[in-house]
């Protein structure tokens, strides 16, 4: 519970001040506890940073738990049943702001961007392990190379949406998502 609190309050202050706008002094007057309180918990900002991208994985984990639970039809099928779930996770203001944030702060420290490259191969073994299960054969492997195009096409999309949320706020779900389901299927199911 207690790096919960110290989480969230990293959270908060990463949106509003930026990596380097906020310190450890800020994080503990926001989650309500001393600094030495919080190093019990986490060595750095580093290690929130950490904590913070494994909550993000887990999220994605409860959409993958979906898809798994998805058996009425094909894979792919399933993960265009389950878009609007994942829009709805991936646009929201505060998690947009945040991400951007933690990528920023990537570019330029490598320990950031080890964490977050770590945590794309989980991610990435893991969705590719369940289309396996679910007899997929667009993605046969994350080391084959025809599926981990597939899969970068797929990353892409959510993530350049991530950041174009910034640039276009009032941007028309409805339409995207129809445009994200025909890209994806051209890329599953190609015909050359």
């Amino acid at each position: 519970m207690r790096r919960r609190q110290v989480v969230d309050a990293a959270a908060e202050c990463f949106r509003r001040e930026g990596f380097h706008g906020t310190s450890i002094a800020r994080i503990s007057q926001i989650a309500g506890m001393s600094p030495g309180h919080i190093y019990h918990y986490f060595d750095s900002k580093e290690t929130i940073v950490e904590a913070l991208v494994k909550q993000e994985e887990g999220d994605f984990a409860e959409l993958l738990q979906l898809l798994a639970e998805d058996t009425e039809v094909d894979f792919l099928d399933a993960m265009f049943r389950q878009m609007d779930e994942l829009l709805d996770r991936i646009l929201k203001p505060q998690r947009v702001a945040l991400m951007l944030e933690i990528a920023a702060e990537a570019a330029r420290n490598p320990r950031i961007a080890s964490i977050l490259q770590e945590s794309d191969r989980r991610l990435s073994q893991r969705f590719a392990a369940l289309a396996g299960a679910r007899g997929e054969t667009a993605i046969a492997a994350v080391d084959d190379p025809d599926s981990r195009a597939r899969l970068e096409i797929l990353a892409l999309l959510l993530s350049g949406l991530t950041l174009r949320s910034v640039h276009v706020p009032e941007i028309d779900r409805q339409r995207i998502v129809r445009s994200i389901k025909a890209i994806l299927a051209i890329v599953w199911r190609p015909t050359v």
